[in-house]
């Protein structure tokens, strides 16, 4: 539900051609679901054991408006599905977009 200013600007970053794409979102034992996601790239710590390296990881964003994601569930992005590896969080401070380590 777009109940301000910012929801209707996050709503036309995702609804945006060359910021988001289109996408499916399968939980757990669920049916595939229509969505809108941004994707980012990037280096990330990992921990293992007292050390911490550096390793590349995957981040899909999704509206909390659109859906709620969970561990196991599976983005489907291009043809390529990319399974949700530890709990989505919520890192904005309205709480309003999922963000999701993929693998």
């Amino acid at each position: 539900m777009v109940t301000n200013a910012f929801d209707r600007a996050r709503r036309r970053l995702f609804d945006d051609r060359n910021v988001a794409q289109d996408a499916s979102y399968t939980a757990p034992g669920g049916a595939p679901v229509a969505c809108r996601v941004m994707t980012k790239h990037g280096d990330r710590p990992v921990q293992f054991g007292d050390s911490h390296p550096i390793g590349q990881s995957m981040t899909v964003e999704v509206l909390a408006a659109d859906l709620t994601p969970s561990r196991n569930g599976v983005f489907t992005i291009g043809g390529t599905n990319y399974s949700i590896a530890g709990d989505p969080i919520r890192e904005d401070a309205d709480r309003a977009v999922w963000s999701c380590t993929v693998r």
